[in-house]
């Protein structure tokens, strides 16, 4: 289970923090609305959050024609501070520079090393040219698909975080990709999504929104669901769900039928693209078996929404009415909202940095203050 959204738990700068990182400009007053604290406990908090340069005061930003004593506005400060979000998938990695909005400020791909040395050392060195620059790193997280890599979260996250000085948390990729996407699509309390990923990997996570925050309360892989075709698996079955229709699969099936000088899924696109009637029905019947798999998933939870994130459902934009017609004709419930995820090709980078940022979001001055006078910006 992961908490993905605090509302009104958490300490009161906590609390205070999170409202204005979703207001934009918001007036004290309205924190104490919003929050439910008192006016005291607000203007401390302001004040604690100000001094840790986490919020800024915006004079000018003030309300027109307000009578009494003027309020100023305040805003979140993304100017000083920002984390670094790693996810490991299994053909590639990917490191970023995050800001306290969630923006990714930059970000590097590389081929995910075999080993974990190499692992180790790549990380090292992208960490270290993150932190080069003018703001304080003040978390990082690993994401990854942690049992496939065959990866110990707690011993990578260890061998990383040595010498860093700052907080190194850990998730499971397909949890942090839910995290990101639910970060710009909430509900309200009561809903229920879920969010199918399709990559390299395949699975889901369901969001369950509360009256006081939300949580990923499940979360799953679809490595070996049935699919139907004729693809063997590794499990010696044939027809599990990613070795039919995860990025690598079908890179792999179109290189073998000569489609492609190269078994990846850009490659493949590239080819339809260009006109290769077969490389188009590859990824036709690959949108339709991740279709009918989330529909699978839609009947299992019963969610009132699904949400279809990772490259596999977004980076191809024309076999995306072939995804939801499949989805239609699957499921057995009543027509439920069914989208797309907004981050589409930036979905790594933005969920590992949306997993980096919890740390801030359940104690942001604890946060600030344990941090060495190392770990500041040059």
């Amino acid at each position: 289970m992961l908490i993905v959204s605090h509302g009104a738990q958490g300490p009161p700068t906590a609390r205070v923090l999170s409202h204005v990182r979703r207001g934009g400009v918001v007036m004290r007053e309205d924190l104490v609305e919003s929050t439910g604290l008192s006016a005291p406990t607000v203007s401390r908090a302001v004040t604690a959050l100000v001094d840790a340069r986490l919020v800024r005061l915006r004079p000018d930003m003030g309300r027109v024609g307000a009578t009494g004593r003027p309020s100023i506005p305040l805003q979140l400060d993304s100017r000083s501070h920002a984390v670094i979000g790693i996810h490991v998938g299994l053909t590639r990695t990917t490191i970023a520079r995050v800001d306290l909005r969630g923006r990714v400020l930059e970000s590097a791909e590389s081929a995910t090393p075999a080993g974990l040395d190499d692992l180790v050392a790549l990380l090292e060195d992208g960490i270290g040219v993150l932190r080069a620059h003018d703001r304080l790193i003040v978390s990082v997280a690993i994401v990854a698909a942690w049992t496939d890599l065959g990866l110990d979260r707690t011993a990578l996250a260890s061998r990383v975080g040595d010498g860093l000085g700052v907080v190194v948390s850990t998730a499971d990729h397909i949890t942090a990709a839910a995290a990101a996407e639910h970060a710009v699509g909430s509900r309200g309390a009561g809903a229920t999504t879920a969010y199918v990923y399709a990559r390299d990997t395949i699975g889901y996570a369901v969001v369950e929104e509360g009256a006081t925050g939300s949580m990923i309360s499940r979360s799953s892989r679809l490595t070996h669901f049935p699919s139907g075709s004729q693809v063997p698996c590794r499990c010696r079955a044939v027809g599990c769900l990613e070795a039919t229709a995860s990025d690598r699969a079908l890179g792999l099936r179109a290189y073998a039928e000569g489609l492609v000088e190269a078994p990846d899924v850009t490659s493949v696109q590239c080819a339809a693209a260009a006109g290769s009637v077969r490389a188009q029905a590859l990824l036709v019947d690959r949108a339709e078996t991740l279709g009918r798999a989330a529909a699978f998933v839609r009947d299992m939870v019963a969610s009132d929404r699904v949400v279809l994130v990772g490259q596999g459902f977004t980076a191809t934009d024309g076999t995306r009415a072939d995804v939801l017609r499949s989805f239609e004709q699957a499921t057995t419930l009543p027509p439920a909202e069914v989208s797309f995820g907004h981050h589409g090709s930036g979905l790594q980078a933005v969920a590992a940095g949306t997993i980096a940022l919890l740390p801030l979001d359940e104690d942001p001055i604890g946060l600030i203050s344990s941090l060495p006078p190392a770990a500041y910006a040059r």
